[in-house]
């Protein structure tokens, strides 16, 4: 399997060559085990994109984000990828970077993450660690490198090896 993430996915359902090759891929993808990830800030970014219904019918499994200012216009967008009165209300009372809504046919759940500074420096992006490492390693390479990046970001992992 492939995980393929578009992040800030706004940039590219804006631009209409690469929103065709997406739709393309929502409906051939899927056959070759490759899954699509598309993270945006604004719901509205989606729900207003030419290939909206495509999104809408093509990605079963969705995760919100915690919403606490949804405007009438996000209402309206978040109703267009199927979510209730009730599911909307739910994501505008949930915690900011804690809380996550997960919706599909198989059901729906609220969940949280609730990760400490360990888990949070390897999931997360810096530039410039990433920028320090790929000069040393190059780049993709295939070298395990959570230690590195944990010392680059001066997170204590001793812990994680006591007692071993």
């Amino acid at each position: 399997p492939v995980l393929l993430i578009l992040d800030e996915a706004w940039l590219f359902l804006k631009n209409p060559i690469f929103s065709a090759k997406i739709v393309d891929w929502l409906k051939t993808l899927r056959k070759k085990h490759v899954f699509c990830v598309f993270a945006t800030q604004e719901i509205d970014d989606a729900a207003n994109s030419p290939i909206a219904s495509t999104l809408v019918s093509q990605c079963m499994s969705k995760i919100f984000l915690a919403d606490p200012d949804i405007s009438p216009i996000a209402k309206e967008a978040y109703k267009k990828f199927g979510l209730e009165d009730a599911e909307i209300k739910l994501i505008s009372e949930s915690q900011m970077k804690k809380d996550y809504y997960y919706k599909s046919p198989s059901g729906t759940r609220l969940f949280q993450l609730d990760l400490d500074a360990l888990q949070l420096a390897l999931l997360t992006t810096d530039h410039a660690v990433c920028d320090a490492i790929e000069e040393i390693h190059g780049r993709n390479s295939r070298e395990e490198l959570a230690l590195e990046i944990l010392d680059k970001k001066q997170i204590d992992y001793t812990h994680v090896y006591q007692g071993r």
